[in-house]
């Protein structure tokens, strides 16, 4: 059983480090890859290997649009209408406790853009060829 203070530790940490914040910017990357990087039609052709038909056009769409702009919204809405974390809606963490919430979020969401820069410097070329590569 949790004591007083392990609550306010776990519910710090569910909140930000295993919010959908984090799960909802994996997801943001992850359908740009899939839409635009790996390709909508490279990724059709793998679903066809393995199912036997396309997927209908309308899928490449939401792979493309609809599914990173909904959990780009969704994030940015997020943001917008962010209030400080409560327990119990009573305890209001202070300032300090909030920050180690986003250090924490964010250790595990900065991982994919620095991944992304490091590649891009890494990669040859200019960086229109970089970036294509």
């Amino acid at each position: 059983m949790l004591t007083e203070g392990g609550m306010y530790v776990f519910q710090l940490f569910d909140s930000y480090a295993a919010s959908g914040m984090c799960l909802l910017f994996v997801a943001i990357f992850e359908s740009i890859c899939i839409g635009w990087v790996y390709g909508s039609d490279r990724f059709s052709d793998n679903i066809e290997d393995m199912i036997g038909y396309r997927p209908l056009k309308l899928i490449k769409f939401c792979w493309m649009f609809l599914t990173p702009g909904i959990c780009i919204s969704i994030f940015l809405f997020y943001l917008i209408k962010y209030k400080p974390l409560k327990y119990n809606n009573v305890y209001v963490y202070p300032d300090w406790g909030n920050g180690i919430g986003w250090m924490m979020a964010l250790s595990s969401m900065i991982c994919i853009p620095v991944g992304l820069l490091i590649q891009i410097l890494r990669t040859e070329g200019t960086f229109s060829e970089r970036i294509k590569n």
